[in-house]
């Protein structure tokens, strides 16, 4: 496996380390009859100081496979990351060589949803299942459609 590294001591003078590679998901040691992860994906990463912080952008997107919640097929599942931010204090870094896979890897196995359904949400066999659910509830005064919610879109800050 390619190491993700930062360097520090580069990016003392002020100095941006840009980072490029594709990546084996057998770092992300997962060993699961129901989960599994395309074998390369490409991550594109930025870091840089920030006062006392080390600073990393980055972005990847990777398919998780996992069984649809209805027929058990595996659904692949794409996880788009884009302008994710981690920012590490430099007085927790040890030596002048931050190993970043973990955050990567936390970050990933994070977004992997809990349940999934084929056909873009329309399993074939739904219909069997019909009789055991609700309809649908139509629009109604207390639906939260026209509420703003300013961190849910994509890009998110993770401090660690």
């Amino acid at each position: 496996m390619k190491e993700l590294h930062i360097y520090i001591d580069r990016l003392k003078s002020g100095q941006t380390e840009k980072i490029s590679e594709s990546i084996s998901s057998d770092f992300l040691e997962i060993d699961e009859q129901d989960l599994f992860f395309d074998k390369i994906f490409q991550i594109e990463a930025e870091a840089y100081l920030a006062n006392d912080h080390l600073i990393i952008q980055f972005t990847l997107n990777i398919s998780a496979f996992i069984p649809c919640s209805v027929c058990n097929a595996m659904t692949e599942n794409i996880l788009n990351l884009d302008n994710t931010c981690f920012s590490i204090a430099l007085s927790e870094i040890k030596g002048a060589v931050f190993d970043f896979t973990d955050e990567i890897r936390s970050t990933i196995l994070n977004l992997v949803p809990s349940f999934s359904e084929c056909n873009q949400g329309n399993c074939p066999d739904r219909s069997v299942l019909k009789k055991y659910l609700k309809p649908p509830v139509k629009d109604g005064p207390n639906k939260t459609k026209d509420v703003y919610f300013p961190f849910a879109g994509d890009n998110f800050f993770i401090e660690l």
